[in-house]
């Protein structure tokens, strides 16, 4: 299996590894559907980035169908990721699931508004508070960079939005090695029939961008704990860096803008959409994070 952190078939070559992993070997690379260059997503990433992927397949194909010498990367272990800050491959025996570290939702009730209001802390709020913002239908958040388009780019202005959540850590004092896949447990209420939570994980970085490397979504028809996985990802958090989760009703043109009625979002018009006003619980009984698979 062959992917590219900006791939939007990445979630699918993912899963048909992890499907077959015994018998499998996954490479996922800085690219896009296709694209197996180190210049093609956004930024330069090196020559490790150059991957001869065209030879890989050559040399698999020989050995697998025509019983040639398996190449030399065959002896490697199966799964090879590259590491989007560090600029280099790190090779795992299987898909890499290390206990998560736990980062909550907090903040002083302007997240939406204020940046560095909301915060994503080791520990969850002493007490229960909500964070809001209103999903405009006829002007919804847009979709920045990923497999979305662009690759690896900044989305600071777009967290500026009064329509976006956005929550940042602290710097980190040392490195933070992330591989695998992220999860979002969100606490959420919305008074609609219907409503959709998008959420992106970002690196920001100490001039202030805010890189995508990150985003998933849920749909529900009802308020309470949202748990959903975010896309896979392979990066290394450096001292002085932060991670920030935005969130937000929409994710256009990625995603169909949901109407809030309960409708069908592909097949219903702007005219039948509402705004929906979202409260994100902090702290109390069902306190919203992140979980990230660091190690």
């Amino acid at each position: 299996f062959v992917g590219g952190w900006f791939d939007y078939h990445l979630e699918g070559t993912v899963a048909g590894f992890r499907a077959l992993a015994e018998t499998s070997r996954l490479l996922v690379g800085p690219w896009t559907h296709l694209l197996w260059a180190g210049r093609g997503a956004g930024a330069d990433f090196g020559p490790d980035a150059e991957s001869d992927v065209d030879a890989m397949q050559a040399g698999f194909f020989a050995h697998a169908l025509a019983d040639a010498e398996p190449p030399n990367w065959m002896a490697d272990p199966p799964l090879r990721l590259f590491d989007l800050t560090r600029r280099r491959w790190r090779l795992f025996d299987a898909w890499p699931e290390p206990e998560p570290l736990a980062l909550h939702l907090a903040g002083g009730g302007r997240a939406a508004l204020r940046e560095g209001d909301g915060r994503l802390d080791r520990s969850p709020p002493a007490a229960l508070s909500h964070e809001r913002f209103v999903h405009d239908p006829w002007r919804p958040a847009p979709s920045v960079g990923l497999h979305h388009g662009g690759g690896l780019l900044d989305r600071s202005a777009v967290d500026a939005r009064f329509d976006i959540a956005c929550f940042t850590s602290a710097p980190f004092e040392a490195p933070l090695p992330l591989a695998g896949t992220p999860l979002a447990e969100i606490a959420v209420e919305a008074e609609t029939a219907s409503f959709d939570l998008h959420a992106t994980l970002s690196l920001v970085l100490p001039d202030g961008r805010a890189l995508a490397v990150s985003d998933g979504m849920a749909r529900a028809s009802a308020g309470g704990l949202l748990r959903f996985p975010l896309r896979p990802l392979c990066l290394t958090v450096e001292p002085g860096q932060r991670l920030r989760l935005s969130l937000a009703g929409a994710s256009f043109p990625a995603h169909a803008v949901n109407p809030g009625t309960g409708a069908d979002p592909l097949r219903a018009t702007a005219a039948e959409a509402v705004p929906i006003a979202y409260a994100i619980a902090c702290g109390g009984a069902a306190p919203s994070r992140l979980l990230l698979p660091a190690g």
